[in-house]
């Protein structure tokens, strides 16, 4: 749902970028001629970096991602830039439970996904577990928890912040007050995990019980602004405590000057006096147990903990190389539009184009979408940035979904949410009963999801979209844009 409509201009960027850090590392750490060396890169998204490779060092690579769409979407973009397709393959499946044979790759790779999971932990194991002897492991840009910080809310992306997220941001406690990576709060509006609180310990804990560890690189300093700074000068003073707690007591009693109804309806908030001096507290411990050699990596691990730091790191598997297995999978998988699909019968049944209930509103015939949207109560149309949208005519408009056996009709919905100061609600029924819905208080894009039962008796589902003001006023019927719609028995 989330990749449902590509519009990413820093793909092939990234991809440079990843190329540059895998190809680095595999000159430093691996010896030899690398034709016929093994790459897993996973969560490759669409980065065409296992083209790159394979052009420039002639290795065979794997792109591994839980969404094949992309993955066709960065064999286009390769093609597009005259980069060979032959040794590299796809694969889509879940990295809790990699599809490969163990031992299988020379290098393997991940960057920025690892934090997808509350099971990092199943995750990294599964890396290392295919991942052969001698091999190298490559983790690129993950987030790494940050003890001093209240976790109180998800933040906009910065060009959407609100007046007291800005604030926030300037007075320099948004990262303390919110969470230490900034904006991802439209992830999870589409029930992604942004994992923000993976322990830096942990992490080289797991790594190393198995690996010899060969880098490790982390950058507090992109979570650190003035108070931090502060925080650091101040670590030996007796009243560091109480410094702090009257410090952050008066800079959240700023912000709490810009706090407004929205924020409330955004479910953004301010920590209480109470946990203020308790996290001042435990911080104040920490920074006086800090060691004096700055430039020591105790140092440099215990501040990236305390105010959190993305981390890259490349280590080595413990054992001997021996011969690879004449199978890279664990068992015979199918393959659709040059991409293998390793994902459970139940998953495959879902995904299968046969079983879809509604057409694809960004490539389908308009009569057949007109079929699921009326005409009368809806209007395809081009948006300004070239993706199509169907957009109500009518006050509650219809859709109507075929249904041919009985059981659970699962919907998915992909709306974008239009905000001219007035907030509201966005109803999703059928019938009186109010299936899923979605309070509005700026523009968003948001997923709505809905579970329906389904009798022998029923042949079509119809449900309304709805719209409500909190404040009892009528809301423009133009106010939401449906940019995709998906519909599937379970």
């Amino acid at each position: 749902m989330w990749h449902s409509l590509t519009l990413d201009a820093t793909i092939q960027d990234v991809s440079a970028a990843h190329h540059a850090a895998v190809e680095r590392a595999m000159k430093q750490y691996l010896k030899g001629d690398f034709r016929g060396t093994h790459i897993l890169e996973v969560a490759a998204y669409a980065h065409i970096t296992g083209y790159q490779l394979h052009k420039e060092l002639g290795a065979t690579v794997d792109l591994f991602d839980i969404s094949a769409s992309t993955l066709r979407l960065g064999r286009r973009i390769a093609q597009e830039n005259n980069l060979p397709l032959e040794g590299t393959s796809r694969t889509v499946g879940d990295f809790h439970e990699l599809p490969y044979e163990n031992d299988q790759f020379d290098v393997v790779y991940i960057c920025s996904a690892l934090h997808h999971t509350w099971r990092w932990q199943q995750v990294l194991a599964e890396l290392i577990r295919v991942l052969a002897p001698d091999g190298i492991l490559i983790l690129g840009n993950e987030p790494t928890r940050r003890d001093f910080c209240f976790n109180t809310f998800r933040t906009n992306r910065i060009e959407y912040f609100t007046p007291f997220e800005k604030k926030l941001d300037e007075l320099g406690i948004i990262r303390t007050v919110a969470e230490p990576y900034l904006g991802s709060r439209p992830e999870t509006l589409f029930r992604m995990v942004e994992n923000q609180t993976m322990p830096l310990g942990e992490i080289l804990g797991d790594v190393g019980s198995k690996c010899s560890i060969l880098e490790t690189l982390v950058q507090p300093e992109g979570c650190m602004g003035p108070l931090e700074i502060e925080m650091l000068e101040r670590r030996k003073n007796s009243d560091v405590t109480s410094w702090l707690a009257s410090k952050l007591n008066e800079l959240t009693g700023q912000a709490r000057e810009t706090f407004s109804e929205t924020d409330r309806g955004l479910g953004f908030g301010l920590p209480t006096q109470t946990e203020i001096h308790e996290m001042c507290r435990k911080t104040a411990n920490v920074l006086a147990s800090l060691p004096s050699d700055e430039q020591s990596w105790e140092f440099r691990q215990m501040i990236s903990e305390l105010f959190g730091a993305p981390l890259q790191l490349v280590a080595r598997k413990n054992g001997q190389r021996r011969p690879r297995g004449v199978g890279r999978f664990k068992k015979s998988y199918g393959e659709t539009d040059g991409v293998v699909m390793a994902l459970p019968q139940e998953v495959l049944r879902l995904l299968d184009p046969a079983g879809f209930l509604l057409p694809d509103i960004q490539t389908g015939e308009p009569n057949s979408i007109a079929t699921a949207f009326p005409n009368l109560h809806w209007n395809l149309r081009m948006s300004p940035i070239k993706i199509r949208e169907l957009v109500p005519a009518v006050a509650s408009p219809a859709i109507l979904v075929p249904v041919q056996t009985a059981g659970s009709l699962l919907l998915l919905l992909r709306i974008y949410v239009a905000y001219e100061g007035q907030s509201y609600r966005v109803m999703l029924c059928r019938g009186s009963a109010e299936l899923a819905s979605f309070a509005v208080f700026q523009i968003d894009s948001i997923l709505l999801t809905a579970v329906v039962a389904c009798t022998q008796e029923t042949n079509v589902v119809e449900l309304t979209v709805k719209t409500e003001s909190f404040q009892r006023s009528s809301i423009p019927v133009d106010s939401i844009r449906i940019h995709y719609a998906g519909a599937f028995m379970l």
